[in-house]
C-alpha cells in the first residue's frame, strides 16, 4: 500500500490462515524510505467476545473536548 503521495509505503507479509481466511501477520511501514514501524501478530482470531469493561476503561472522560 502506498500513501501520502508516495512518501509512505506499507508492506504486508507473512500470510497465514486465521479463521478460514489468509491474512498478513506482519505489517512494515516506511516513511521517506526509513523504517518507522513494524507490527507482528502472533495470533489472529475472529468473532471472539470482548469484555465490555475494556471499553469503559479506555472511554474518554465526559469533560474532554472533541
Amino acid at each position: 500500500m502506498v500513501r501520502e503521495g508516495g512518501n509512505e509505503h506499507v508492506l504486508f507479509s507473512d500470510y497465514r490462515k486465521a479463521g478460514g481466511l489468509t491474512v498478513p501477520f506482519r505489517m512494515t511501514v516506511y516513511e521517506g524510505g526509513a523504517l518507522t514501524a513494524e507490527y507482528v501478530w502472533e495470533k489472529i482470531e475472529y468473532d471472539v467476545p470482548i469484555d465490555e469493561a475494556i471499553f469503559e476503561r479506555d472511554r474518554p472522560r465526559g469533560d474532554a473536548s472533541g
